[in-house]
Order: structure tokens, then C-alpha cells, then sequence
């Protein structure tokens, strides 16, 4: 870049500019496209799965990109650089690939009359290159690809924020019944727990001395790494919501009663110490568990080994079951401090997602009691979007899509975000946010 012109860098930002716009409207179109896929998902789960959908298909797309290209799109998905803000950063990166593919194209309309460079917005920007005698595939390609790159992230983002969002509702009934795990899918930890909890049909396949411990050792695990991980985002109040809320699923899924010991008569019989279960070195005990469809055993005594690998069996879970109420316990028990729990996200920012600290959501609300619910929502909050992100208060890398549905928490809803370029009434605008911002 150092060996171009003054004209030749202005003809640069001239082109990145357009390359830029054309962006943006495909973003748009999509974001548009999405508003409507969504509005037919029926809760946040729907939606979740819809997110999932999108975000594997553009993810296809992307490998799909060549290496040349590839170069590019890897920068968009690094968080922005702190020199940048999230529209200068694209438009950086944008002439970093025009100088790498359309170098001569720049020269040559470098020399052009700026009237005759202007023509270039009233038609088609490839239609445009191709008359000139340049190949358009690498620009349409690298405009795809930072769209797809961008909505990438999108869905990514989709696909964690709605969790936050449910445990949000006034009551606690509802935040309990509300709740999405943070991978709410058919193998999450919490419903393969509960489904173990009632399912004996491991017993038909092995006997109990293969299935004790590993078995259960699994199902237990992953809970508690689901729940922890859980955990990390909540504020306090839905910290113990959600403990709840698993806790309840667990003993909905039980079906003995947890204080009930169900190997009395074993005890009782073999002379055994409940706390030294499942007593592999008692080898009577032993060649019972590891009985399995022998044709030699009588009927009295395959009888004996399918009730003691039953009970055995849901003794076993009784025990895992105590385990993770222990564990939930034990968590609940904790101090907040001691926790990764922040209470001034729950008292003050209740969409750390959203707004870097208290003071922005602060902003924000001062500004909602000003614009309201107006005929002008459009164009209020799209200068919201805008004038909050230049200020630093929202973090760069919300999207629109991001921030639309964020406004739905206030029964805003907008269809789309406006250029800031196409917003009117800026000083009006303006004077309000600085009202709201010198209030604080």
C-alpha cells in the first residue's frame, strides 16, 4: 500500500466502501430470511435447533472456500483487534483483499474521472468488474464468505444466549419448567441421567459385575461436568434456579423412595456390611452377578439371580442417585464469593451478553424510557445499536439478528437494523443519548 498514489488509496476506500455496502445488504437479506425461519419456532429449544441447523449448513460452506480465501474469513472469526471497532475492522480486512486480488483494477480506475468512478454504484459490482476485464468470482466468493463467516458466529451465539434468557421469567415455576440446558439435545447429561434412573434394559445384555461400576460411573460424570459448566454463566438467582430445576428432574425421574434401602434381605441373608457394596469379595455374591442366561442354573435359583441383579441394579442407582443430590447439595451450600457468580450482573446487568458492564445496561434503560415503544422504533433503535457500539458500551461483535431479538425482552420489535446512514433526525437522536449517558 505504500507505493500507492494519493488518487490510487482514495480509488481503495472508494472500492472497499462499495464491496462493504453490498456486505451489509446481503447480511440484511439474511437476517430477514432468519427473522422468518424463527418466527415459526415455538420456544427457545425450537429455536436452538433451528440456530444448529443454520449454523452447520453455513459451516459446510465454509470449507468449501478456497485457501486464498480462506486467509481472509480466518481473521473474521478472531475477536476484533482493540484498534478497531467491528465495521472498521471488516473494511480493513476488505482492502487487504482487494489489494491481493484487484491490485491492477485499482491502478486502472485510479485513472478514471471520479463521475465515471461513480458509475460504478448504479450497476452491478461484478457486471461492472467483468466489463472491465477482471474475473468478479473472487469478490462474490469473498463477500459470501464473510457473511457466512459472520452468521456463523450468529447462530453460535444464538445457540447460548437463549439459555440465559429462560431462566430470566418472574416466577420461579416458570424459570423452572423453562430452563434449556446448555446443550439442549436428546444426549444432554441431565436427560440420559434421568432416563438411567428407570431403565433396566443394560441387565438383559450383561450381567451386573460388568455393568457396576462403569455404567453408571459414565452417566454420573457427565452430569457433573454439564451442571458446573452450567453453572459458570449464572448470576445467583439463577444459579440456585437451576439447581432446583436439576434436582427436581432427578427425583421426578426416581422411582424408589431415596431413603429406602433395597438390599435388606441380601444384607440379611449373606451377612453382609451395607457400606461394602457390591461385595465382590463374597463369592457367593459374586457368581450371582456374574450369572448370565446360564441353562444350567434351576428355576429357584435363575429366579435368585435375576432378583438379585434387579435389586442390585436399582440399588445402584439409589446410590448414584445420592450422589449427585450430594453434589447439588454441596454447590447450593457454597457461599456466593466462593462461586464464579457475579451479583452485580444480577442486580444491575442482567444481559452480560449484551452490555459490557452495569453502567451500559443503565444507558440502555434510560434510553428505553425516553424512545419507548414509538411509531419510530426503527429508526430509535437502530441509532441505539449503532451510537451504544461506537461508545463501547455494547460489545463489538453483537450482530443485528443478536440485538433485534434482544429488543423483543422489551416488546420492541423491529424487523431489521437501518444503515446508519439512512437514519434521520441524528442531533434529536443524539441529544437524547447524551442526556441518558450524562444522567448516570
Amino acid at each position: 500500500m505504500g507505493e500507492f498514489s494519493g488518487k490510487e488509496l482514495e480509488t481503495l476506500d472508494y472500492l472497499a466502501s462499495i464491496v462493504v455496502n453490498e456486505i451489509y445488504s446481503l447480511d440484511q437479506e439474511i437476517t430477514d430470511k432468519d427473522r422468518l425461519d424463527y418466527s415459526f419456532c415455538s420456544d427457545d429449544f425450537e429455536r436452538i435447533e433451528e440456530s444448529k441447523k443454520k449454523m452447520e449448513k453455513v459451516k459446510r460452506k465454509i470449507d468449501k472456500c478456497s485457501p486464498s480465501l480462506s486467509v481472509f474469513l480466518i481473521e473474521f472469526a478472531k475477536p476484533t483487534p482493540e484498534e478497531f471497532n467491528f465495521d472498521s475492522f471488516r473494511e480493513h480486512i476488505t482492502k487487504n483483499f482487494l489489494l491481493e486480488e484487484y491490485q491492477e483494477l485499482i491502478i486502472e480506475l485510479a485513472k478514471l474521472h471520479p463521475t465515471e468512478l461513480e458509475v460504478l454504484e448504479n450497476y452491478n459490482l461484478y457486471s461492472a468488474i467483468n466489463s472491465l476485464g477482471y474475473s468478479s468470482k473472487p469478490l462474490k466468493e469473498y463477500i459470501k464468505g464473510v457473511c457466512n463467516v459472520n452468521n456463523y458466529l450468529v447462530y453460535k451465539s444464538l445457540i447460548e444466549q437463549p439459555y440465559n434468557n429462560a431462566l430470566e421469567s418472574s416466577s420461579t415455576v416458570n424459570e423452572k419448567t423453562n430452563i434449556t440446558m446448555s446443550s439442549p439435545n436428546e444426549n444432554s447429561a441431565l436427560k440420559s441421567f434421568t432416563q438411567t434412573l428407570c431403565n433396566v434394559s443394560e441387565l438383559k445384555k450383561y450381567p451386573f459385575s460388568e455393568l457396576y461400576p462403569w455404567y453408571f460411573y459414565e452417566f454420573t460424570s457427565n452430569l457433573k461436568e454439564e451442571i458446573i459448566n452450567n453453572l459458570t454463566s449464572l448470576n445467583e438467582k439463577q444459579f440456585h434456579v437451576y439447581l432446583e430445576y436439576v434436582k427436581d428432574k432427578i427425583t421426578e425421574a426416581y422411582v424408589y423412595d431415596p431413603d429406602e434401602c433395597i438390599i435388606d434381605r441380601w444384607l440379611k441373608e449373606y451377612e453382609l456390611d451395607e457400606k461394602d457394596f457390591p461385595f465382590y469379595s463374597n463369592e457367593k455374591i459374586c457368581k450371582l452377578l456374574s450369572s448370565f442366561n446360564d441353562v444350567s442354573l434351576s428355576k429357584d435359583e435363575a429366579s435368585k439371580v435375576r432378583s438379585i441383579q434387579l435389586q442390585f441394579h436399582w440399588y445402584s442407582v439409589y446410590l448414584e442417585y445420592n450422589k449427585i443430590i450430594s453434589f447439588i447439595s454441596d454447590l447450593s451450600n457454597k457461599k456466593i464469593s466462593e462461586n464464579t457468580i457475579s451479583k452485580e450482573s444480577e442486580n444491575s446487568n442482567p444481559y452480560p451478553r449484551i452490555f459490557k458492564n452495569a453502567k451500559a445496561y443503565t444507558i440502555f434503560k434510560k434510553l428505553h424510557e425516553e424512545f419507548g415503544k414509538a411509531k419510530e422504533n426503527l429508526a430509535n433503535y437502530s441509532f441505539v445499536y449503532f451510537r451504544m457500539k461506537k461508545d463501547e458500551l455494547i460489545f463489538d461483535d453483537i450482530r443485528n439478528l443478536q440485538f433485534i431479538y434482544f429488543l423483543l425482552d422489551f416488546d420492541i420489535n423491529i424487523d431489521r437494523i437501518k444503515p446508519l446512514s439512512q437514519i434521520g433526525k441524528k442531533a434529536y437522536r443524539e441529544s437524547i443519548y447524551s442526556k441518558a449517558k450524562q444522567s448516570i
